[in-house]
């Protein structure tokens, strides 16, 4: 068994790990997770560990989606392959219990500090993506991989985009506490130039927009979205006289749906491709709605609806469409049983924290419209660990019993 103080430094540097390597490496998210779950279960105190998963409002919805997955294998339209890969994704989500369990047994004091170090690694890690892509994209220095566009580093452009927007929010909201900090203007403006105007992926403007109309209503209300409006406007009209990226990709949105509506092409575009989604997905709904075509299933439920192999995917591209097409109604259920609970639970936080983690979640949930979130890797890891470290310890009276506390704050 391992003793609390070799815990303690365990977790001050794992935990903070798993958030720098979310944006950069698969690979080392994997390594730090499984390492985080094998920490957990080799400390003991087993009892408080599974009744966590019924008892705590966060894990116990997780704990739904894993038991409705294990229950929908029985029936699932889905090959032995498909379907234990959408068990893994469901169970990998269910391991926010255990970020849950760590956080929960943070005194008052220590997890401040735990909280502010896994925040400043994820942003650390962006920081290091937007340097490596400014680098690679005027300077062309970086070895060019494939699937990635001109200025993506490590992930695609959609996931850095949203991960930049993410790490300019927590520099944004840690100007509230520092406004005079020049390193944080700084920050901002290098990260925000990286979005706006190297960065191709569109929803990485729209979560960027809607986080900073978000962030000047927390501050002035109507005043701050109208200012914060026309500094937007300017950026589009700047972009727009310089042809710089999203110019050219805002552009392209016209262009796409013409091509989907009027010449019925859907392999050439994004955008045509999901609202091709959107209308297969529509159809096996109506075929199944009540129990869904399984977990993992929806590859083999839409191949039925295309004729062409070039729109043949495990997903799609929509967090709302999938959940409905695997899990029918229970799925949509889940979801919204999902956001209400994280809703309720934001308001019994620090109002100083309310802001920014009702930020985070309206902007995850708009992201799943276009995307498949929970079901993606990095998407997931990210949500469920800003969940955990935020609303993990939301009661005055923790679920682990004060006597099975094991205390994990800094030795002084």
């Amino acid at each position: 068994m391992i003793k609390a103080k070799q815990t303690e430094k365990i977790l001050y540097f794992l935990l903070p790990l798993f958030c720098f390597t979310i944006p950069i490496s698969t690979f080392g998210t994997t390594v730090c997770l499984l390492s985080l779950v094998l920490l957990w279960g080799v400390t003991g105190d087993y009892k408080e560990k599974i009744k966590l998963f019924w008892t705590h409002h966060i894990a116990r919805v997780f704990l739904l989606l894993m038991l409705g997955s294990f229950i929908s294998l029985f029936y699932t339209e889905a090959n032995a392959k498909e379907a234990f890969s959408g068990l893994k994704d469901s169970l990998r989500l269910g391991a926010i219990a255990v970020f849950i369990y760590y956080f929960m047994q943070q005194t008052p004091e220590a997890l401040p500090i735990l909280k502010k170090r896994c925040i400043q690694a994820f942003v650390l890690a962006m920081i290091v993506t937007a340097v490596l892509s400014y680098l690679k994209y005027f300077f062309h220095i970086l070895p060019h991989k494939q699937g990635l566009t001109e200025a993506a580093v490590f992930k695609n452009h959609i996931k850095t985009s949203f991960f930049m927007s993410m790490a300019v929010y927590f520099m944004a909201n840690a100007l509230r506490a520092s406004p005079k900090n020049l390193l944080l203007w700084l920050g901002i403006a290098f990260m925000a130039g990286n979005i706006l105007f190297l960065s191709e992926g569109r929803i990485g403007y729209i979560i960027f927009a809607l986080l900073a109309l978000y962030y000047f209503w927390e501050i002035a209300k109507v005043r701050g979205v109208m200012i914060m409006s026309g500094v937007l406007l300017a950026v589009m009209l700047v972009s727009q006289q310089f042809s710089l990226k999203i110019a050219e990709r805002i552009a392209q949105i016209p262009v796409d749906i013409e091509m989907f509506l009027v010449k019925q092409d859907v392999t050439t575009s994004s955008i045509g491709a999901r609202l091709n989604f959107i209308a297969g997905s529509s159809d096996l709904i109506c075929e199944k709605p009540w129990l869904g075509w399984g977990i993992g299933g929806f590859r083999q439920a839409y191949q039925t609806t295309v004729t062409n192999p070039h729109l043949y995917t495990n997903n799609p591209h929509n967090e709302y469409l999938r959940m409905a097409v695997e899990f029918g109604v229970f799925g949509i259920a889940w979801l919204g049983y999902l956001i209400l609970t994280v809703l309720r639970q934001i308001t019994k936080i620090p109002k100083n924290q309310q802001y920014l983690i009702r930020g985070i979640w309206v902007a995850f949930l708009i992201g799943c419209l276009a995307n498949s979130w929970l079901m993606d890797f990095s998407e997931g890891m990210f949500i469920v660990i800003i969940l955990s470290l935020f609303l993990g310890k939301v009661h005055e009276q923790s679920v682990i019993h004060h006597r099975h506390h094991v205390q994990l704050a800094p030795s002084a």
